[in-house]
């Protein structure tokens, strides 16, 4: 994935961004970040035996190692969230699969969700792992969106890009591609120190 991420779904990310103003019926709009192909489950499964499997074999293995478990502890944590946060509307991204779009695809989704929509985002654990979640915070950033923690404590941009930079490290340990990240990274830090001074 590039950074800033592009799409040639325009119209059709378009035409369901206008399908979800009917759909949003709440005031208050919390959008729950999520690793879903990524995170500590990615990089363990990178480590392992599992990272020599090609084609059908790969997919079915990241399925099960990463994909599935990540998206049962996502709901599992929305469903907690939306028990504290009442009179509010979340966004679950783990509900929305199109097998034809690329991660750049889903990116420019969801940050057409963030800027039309959500008023704060819930950073789930491990999100600073993910490319599309760390595109989320960096939106967040640039639209001044409340963002917190899966635990609902405030994340500030300090912490953020923290987090990030360790992930980073983290990634290229296990010899995976930050090359997105870093590219974020540099501008999430250029933004942040102009507005420091």
């Amino acid at each position: 994935m590039n950074f800033p991420p592009r799409t040639q779904k325009n119209k059709i990310i378009d035409t369901v961004l206008a399908c979800m103003r009917s759909a949003i019926t709440k005031d208050k709009v919390v959008y729950v970040s999520t690793p879903i192909t990524s995170g500590k489950r990615y990089l363990k499964y990178k480590m392992s035996k599992s990272k020599n499997y090609i084609g059908k074999q790969h997919d079915r293995e990241l399925k099960r190692a990463v994909i599935t478990p990540n998206i049962k502890h996502a709901r599992k944590k929305i469903n907690e969230i939306s028990g504290k946060l009442h009179q509010i509307q979340i966004i679950n991204p783990t509900a929305i699969e199109v097998n034809e779009w690329t991660q750049e695809d889903y990116a420019c989704f969801w940050k057409g969700v963030i800027n039309n929509f959500v008023d704060q985002i819930v950073f789930l654990n491990e999100w600073q792992y993910s490319n599309g979640c760390s595109f989320e915070f960096f939106t967040a950033v640039e639209k001044r969106i409340p963002v917190f923690s899966e635990n609902l404590e405030p994340l500030s941009k300090a912490e953020g890009i923290g987090m990030i930079s360790d992930a980073i490290q983290e990634i290229k340990c296990t010899g995976g591609n930050t090359d997105f990240l870093e590219n974020l990274l540099q501008v999430l830090r250029q933004n942040y120190s102009m507005e420091s001074v």
